[in-house]
């Protein structure tokens, strides 16, 4: 049974456009056995379009929303049990089963048991608690972390540290190098290309030109020179 249509649905469908272009919207070849197609039963093109496009594209939309954005951000939100607001009260139950979620989703990275995960949490909050400064950040926390004595909290301190909140800058990246590798830069070098790009994408840092004709003259050159 074909599902029924939603009441907004209906004003996506319109065949002025493909009557504009010279375009036949019918129904595809229906066959008893069909696994390369949709082989859906329909008796109208719109009911066909229907089923074998707009609800599976919605779904797909649907589901890459909730994997981008909701499940990212539930895993976003479980690092929170690292960083103790009040590090003079042990791990609450929310809290350890936040990192029972860390666990879970990095485990072969971790590579020890949850209930050591667990108890290393706790020892982390008496730390805490000892050094009266809690950690406000992931940069902060590492600083502290002894890696020997906490190795899982260790690791999943570096793995917030280096997740990225979004793929701004990479993109930006990308746009950079397709300026700068152009056709007359084709042999340009590994280093230099990164320092060209470094340069480009952080235009907001300050650059001495005196310190870097002085880090130039250092080299050996032809003509030994010294600013």
């Amino acid at each position: 049974m074909l599902p029924q249509p939603h009441p907004s649905t209906s004003s996506l469908w319109s065949q002025a456009a493909c009557q504009k272009f010279g375009v036949s919207l019918d129904i595809a070849r229906r066959a008893g056995r069909q696994t390369q197609r949709a082989n859906i039963p329909a008796t109208t093109p719109e009911d066909y379009f229907r089923a074998a496009v707009y609800i599976p594209f919605l779904d797909s939309f649907i589901t890459q929303l909730n994997d981008r954005l909701l499940r990212q951000k539930s895993l976003l939100q479980s690092f929170r049990c690292l960083m103790p607001k009040d590090p003079k009260m042990p791990p609450t139950a929310t809290q350890v089963d936040e990192l029972r979620h860390l666990y879970a989703t990095y485990a072969g990275v971790l590579g020890c048991s949850e209930l050591s995960a667990i108890g290393e949490l706790r020892l982390w909050y008496h730390r805490a608690a000892e050094s009266g400064n809690p950690p406000r950040n992931a940069l902060e926390a590492i600083a502290v972390c002894n890696q020997q004595i906490f190795p899982t909290v260790h690791k999943l301190l570096h793995i917030l540290a280096t997740l990225p909140v979004t793929t701004a800058s990479s993109e930006r990246s990308f746009s950079t190098l397709r300026r700068l590798k152009t056709y007359l830069r084709n042999t340009t070098g590994e280093e230099r290309l990164n320092g060209l790009a470094m340069l480009q994408i952080h235009r907001d840092i300050a650059v001495d030109p005196e310190a870097v004709l002085q880090k130039l003259s250092e080299k050996s050159r032809r003509l030994d020179f010294r600013l």
